[in-house]
């Protein structure tokens, strides 16, 4: 895959997006914070 591709499509290059932060209920928080809590939602998957 290209870094394009990646950019638009892996949840951990994405912590800044507004779009996954209001799906995973954090909206406008950190990007320490979304990245922290998409982790941990993979990890219970």
């Amino acid at each position: 895959a290209t870094i394009g591709i990646e950019l638009k499509t892996n949840p951990f290059l994405r912590a800044d997006s507004p779009d996954l932060q209001k799906t995973i209920g954090l909206a406008g928080r950190d990007y320490v914070e979304v990245f922290a809590e998409t982790r941990r939602l993979k990890d219970n998957f």
